[in-house]
């Protein structure tokens, strides 16, 4: 790991993304990173619709469909969302 002008070390991760360590000790590692705003809209757009494919609910939006699922079922779904919208599949 680089080492900062204080002697500390520096992550790798770029100085714009905020970072943290899961405090439960579980390991997990989440970076965020900014998108590109027509990117952000667009996935916010999936997150409030109501998609049966993704949630198997005619009545559920992707947002309420997803605060039911774990952690790690919600750190899955939105980096394959950011990809998916990205290519135009949603």
């Amino acid at each position: 790991m680089p080492i900062s002008d204080s002697g500390r070390s520096r992550s790798p991760v770029p100085e714009h993304a905020d970072h943290r360590d899961d405090d439960a000790g579980g390991g997990y590692f989440a970076a965020f990173f900014p998108l590109d705003k027509s990117l952000h809209t667009d996935v916010s757009a999936l997150y409030s619709s109501i998609r049966h494919s993704i949630t198997q609910s005619y009545t559920q939006t992707v947002r309420q469909w997803l605060s039911t699922q774990s952690y790690e079922a919600q750190r899955e779904f939105g980096l394959l969302a950011i990809e998916n919208v990205r290519k135009g599949f949603w």
